[in-house]
């Protein structure tokens, strides 16, 4: 009795036991799914017959499927869009946003900037196909109203743009969502800073370059990590936009799985796609923590 009220808080039994609760829920959470989805990998679950396992030849098939390579390249295209329009326009938005710091009517546009981040990103997508619409888009009477061409863009009928049109859509949302980890990084940077350099004859530019861009890294690159993951495995406004068509333009590695898993109702090489997926993704994101801690 008098060891267990005899206790100190920086003893290491202490910190194991609060972090029992923690990595109890990591582990139901993400480990157990991921064994799981690594032993139904090695199983013919086909719901048609019995389950067995089969080894490596689930692997063998996916790997052997034209499919996966073509997923993969749109994915890749897709995340780098994606990411890409939403650290441009996230930066510019978020060096504002400070810039402005608290003047009058600040809290409104930092509201704002954020809002379109509560969209469920499948409304974002329906949104978006109807701005897009050849028909009834507003975009396409825009586009026909301030240009010298007299018929609307068909996206979603052209293999060719189809994939920018849910890259916008997507991107709208992740826009606010990598704005909230710049703008912080960038609210933590001492105003001394630009006050010496100001002193010293910096430019606007230079201060951005030179203080602001640099101080701001490590929130750039957990938008940039967190942006890019998401977008590498959800299908929201590509399900509710195209659902991988035409043609298969659009066919991301999430819509491969859901082929897999609900048309061919074949879990075990659904499983295999899984793995792939969590392989890129835990490899960049490595590659992302790995330069972040470089310095």
């Amino acid at each position: 009795m008098k060891k267990l009220t005899n206790f100190s808080i920086s003893d290491a039994w202490y910190g194991r036991f609060l972090s029992l609760p923690g990595i109890t829920f990591v582990f139901l959470l993400i480990v157990l799914p991921v064994i799981f989805l690594i032993v139904l990998s090695f199983l013919r679950y086909n719901f048609v017959s019995p389950v067995a396992f089969v080894g490596f030849k689930n692997f063998s098939r996916i790997f052997s499927d034209r499919l996966l390579t073509h997923a993969l390249k749109t994915t890749g295209i897709y995340t780098f869009g994606v990411t890409g329009i939403s650290l441009i326009f996230a930066l510019t938005i978020s060096y504002g946003l400070h810039r402005l710091g608290q003047r009058r009517f600040s809290t409104l546009y930092r509201t704002l900037a954020i809002l379109p981040f509560a969209v469920p990103l499948v409304l974002s997508g329906l949104i978006w196909r109807w701005l897009l619409d050849p028909a009834i888009g507003v975009m396409n009477y825009l586009f026909i109203q301030i240009t010298p061409f007299s018929e609307p863009i068909n996206i979603f009928g052209n293999s060719t743009i189809a994939l920018l049109g849910v890259i916008l859509a997507d991107a709208w949302i992740k826009i606010p969502f990598m704005t909230i980890f710049i703008l912080a990084a960038m609210d933590g940077i001492n105003q001394n800073l630009y006050e010496a350099a100001a002193i010293d004859g910096a430019t606007p530019v230079t201060k951005f370059l030179h203080i602001t861009l640099p101080l701001s890294r490590n929130g750039i690159i957990y938008g940039i990590l967190i942006t890019a993951m998401f977008s590498f495995r959800t299908i929201d406004a590509i399900w509710s936009m195209t659902r991988g068509g035409p043609g298969k333009a659009t066919y991301h590695i999430g819509i491969y799985i859901l082929d897999r898993m609900l048309s061919l109702m074949n879990l075990g090489q659904a499983a295999v796609i899984g793995i792939i997926v969590f392989v890129c993704i835990s490899c960049f994101s490595a590659a992302m923590i790995a330069w972040m801690k470089r310095d």
